[in-house]
């Protein structure tokens, strides 16, 4: 493990595709260009759809596409950051975007359990794609873990939601 007088801190932002996690996400590199973001996306299926839609200019970033890290690649992900943090060690902030079917309380363990001493796990942040809260209810338990594990629930889409059906949202959520 590399000596480190400072833990890095780091964020695990989920919820579905489509969900507008990878729009944040670059939204928090365009506003934070003094900052060394590394970035871990969780690629889950055959074609790598998230990855191609980051905008970014020499911030590090490691696709994860051999599993859902939540129970096939834990050990992966703890390789995946001491790699990043060897190759990159001023970097100043590390955000995974974890897949829909990711279950985010094992990512963080992962890293609370194993990597104490050079990460400190700063957030979860779910964000709920308000246009299909109900379909990833009725389709997906992971939705409702997702959420309660969740230190920040960020609702996108709402704009386009009407403000009955946005306040049953809100309250199915909260």
């Amino acid at each position: 493990m590399l000596e480190n007088t400072k833990k890095i801190p780091l964020t695990i932002i989920t919820w579905f595709l489509g969900s507008w996690k990878t729009t944040l996400i670059n939204q928090i590199l365009k506003k934070n260009k003094d900052l060394k973001i590394a970035l871990i996306v969780n690629e889950f299926g055959d074609v790598s759809l998230e990855s191609q839609f980051i905008n970014t200019t020499d911030e590090e970033i490691v696709e994860m596409s051999n599993g859902c890290m939540c129970c096939v690649v834990r050990k992966d992900i703890i390789d995946t950051v001491q790699m990043i943090i060897d190759k990159r060690p001023d970097v100043d902030y590390i955000i995974v975007e974890a897949s829909g079917l990711s279950d985010p309380a094992p990512i963080a363990q992962t890293f609370v359990m194993n990597m104490e001493d050079i990460i400190r796990l700063d957030s979860v942040l779910c964000v709920v794609d308000c246009l299909n809260i109900e379909k990833n209810f009725d389709n997906f338990e992971i939705a409702t873990a997702q959420i309660q594990y969740a230190d920040i629930v960020l609702l996108s889409k709402h704009t386009m939601m009407d403000p009955e059906r946005l306040q049953k949202i809100e309250t199915l959520i909260y």
